[in-house]
C-alpha cells in the first residue's frame, strides 16, 4: 500500500495543490500498489495523529505532499530536521524552537529514493529538484515524525509542490499545472516502487 498525505488551504491561498493532487491519487493502483489518501488540515495535533494512523499499518511508501508557493519546480525533500519554529496553524497552536521530537536525532535523510524521484520526473518532463530543507512548519514537522515512527524498510517521502497558474495570477510567483505537477508524482512514485522491491 502507498499512503499520500496532502494539506487543506491555509493563509491566504483557497487551494492547495497538495490536497487536489492526493484526491487525484486516492484509489490508483501503482505498480500492483493500491494509493490511499488522507487530507489534513494544517495542524500540529492533526499531523501527530495522521502518522500515528500511518504507521499502524505499515505502508510501502508513505509520501507526504506540501505546498511550496515560491517553488519554481516539484521540489523532492531529502531531510527532515528536529525543529519546529513557525505558526500559528488553523488552531492558532504556535511553536518557537521546539524539537519536533524531544530527545529525537538533529535530522533523518529521506527513505524514499528521493535522486530517483527527481530523475524520473525530469524525464517525464516534468521540471524537479532535490532540496536539502522542508522548513521548519508542518511540512517539515509531519515529515520528520513520519521518518521517526516508520517501522524497518518503511520508506518516506515529501514532495513540496509549486502553486498552480490560478493561485499565482495575482502575484508574479511561479507556478505549474496541476496536470503536469500529477504527471511528476506519479512518475516519481513508480521510480520509488521499482528501487523499492
Amino acid at each position: 500500500m502507498i499512503v499520500v498525505t496532502g494539506f487543506k488551504p491555509w493563509g491566504r491561498h483557497k487551494h492547495n495543490p497538495s490536497e487536489e493532487l492526493a484526491k487525484l491519487l486516492h484509489g490508483r493502483v501503482i505498480a500492483g500498489q493500491r494509493v490511499e489518501s488522507k487530507i489534513l488540515p494544517v495542524s500540529y495535533r492533526a499531523a501527530l495523529e495522521a502518522v500515528a494512523e500511518i504507521h499502524a499499518i505499515s505502508p510501502r511508501l508513505t509520501l507526504h505532499l506540501g505546498l511550496a508557493a515560491s517553488a519554481p519546480a516539484l521540489r523532492m525533500e531529502k531531510v527532515a530536521v528536529n525543529i519546529a519554529d513557525a505558526g500559528p496553524d488553523v488552531e492558532g497552536v504556535e511553536k518557537r524552537g521546539e524539537p519536533v521530537v524531544p530527545g529525537g536525532p538533529a535530522a533523518y535523510f529521506a527513505t524514499a529514493p528521493m535522486e530517483e524521484m527527481v530523475d524520473a520526473s525530469r524525464r517525464a518532463g516534468v521540471p524537479a529538484r532535490l532540496s536539502y530543507t522542508a522548513g521548519t512548519y508542518l511540512c517539515n514537522y509531519i515529515f520528520y515524525l513520519s521518518l521517526h515512527h516508520a517501522g524497518r524498510g518503511a520508506a518516506v517521502g515529501f514532495i513540496h509542490l509549486p502553486l498552480t497558474p490560478e493561485m499565482a495570477l495575482e502575484g508574479n510567483a511561479p507556478s505549474m499545472p496541476l496536470e503536469l505537477q500529477l504527471r511528476g508524482v506519479l512518475a516519481a512514485v513508480e521510480a520509488a516502487l521499482k528501487v523499492l522491491r
